[in-house]
């Protein structure tokens, strides 16, 4: 007779040296959490004057002043990019480039002075064409990669800090879809520090064995690169 399979919450609490207990009590705490923010932000939201929870509750408001110039600017902006698909306009030519999407499409009144769309992976098309959206995605992949492996091999405490880290650079993902932390040098240091350190957890899980590996195959490339 086959045993029965183990839960896979038994299976998560394992790996984090979490007694079962502990495990119910912090998804308890997790779902009270959002619960709370939800009601923070759909009710309390239409009875207060704070600021910050007045920012919070317009994120869903598609009808708020800032959401439709925005709504606005993504349609121009992929007008943009169906017009230049591979190329794009050129780095920092977005703004440069906007105002004859506008012509003819919208009033006056509409005709906001952005200077980016505040979406980055739009922005980056526009400027970079597919292809260059396709480089900027792919060290988010293997950070995700790399913090994947370590949460799969590495100890209790690499596997809190790779959730951690993924929360972290997911985080700064959902940002870039409605702000610019693409042009915000703190936003930046923020993300090299994740990627480094989703980086050194990925080689503390894995054994890494010494590659002899001859300058001229790293240094040319790098340098064609740099001339591109």
């Amino acid at each position: 007779m086959l045993g029965r399979s183990p839960w896979k919450g038994e299976i998560y609490a394992k790996q984090f040296e979490l007694s079962i207990k502990a495990r119910n009590r912090l998804a308890i705490a997790t779902l009270v959490g959002v619960l709370g923010a939800i009601f923070i932000i759909t009710i309390i939201a239409t009875r207060t004057e704070n600021q910050y929870v007045k920012r919070l509750s317009s994120i869903f408001n598609p009808e708020d002043a800032n959401n439709k110039g925005r709504l606005k600017t993504w349609a121009l902006t992929v007008d943009m990019i169906k017009d230049h698909p591979l190329t794009g306009v050129g780095a920092g030519n977005w703004q440069l480039n906007m105002p004859k999407y506008y012509r003819g499409r919208y009033s006056e009144e509409d005709e906001l002075n952005w200077i980016r769309p505040h979406n980055d992976f739009l922005w980056v098309a526009a400027q970079k064409g597919i292809p260059g959206l396709i480089i900027f995605l792919i060290p988010f992949g293997l950070a995700f990669f790399y913090l994947i492996q370590a949460f799969k091999a590495g100890s209790s405490t690499d596997k809190i800090m790779a959730l951690v880290m993924s929360g972290s650079i997911f985080g700064y993902l959902t940002a870039s879809f409605f702000d610019f932390p693409y042009e915000r040098i703190y936003h930046q240091a923020y993300l090299s520090m994740y990627f480094m350190v989703a980086i050194t957890l990925f080689v503390g899980s894995k054994p890494v064995s010494g590659v002899n590996i001859r300058p001229v195959v790293v240094y040319v490339p790098f340098l064609l690169a740099v001339v591109f």
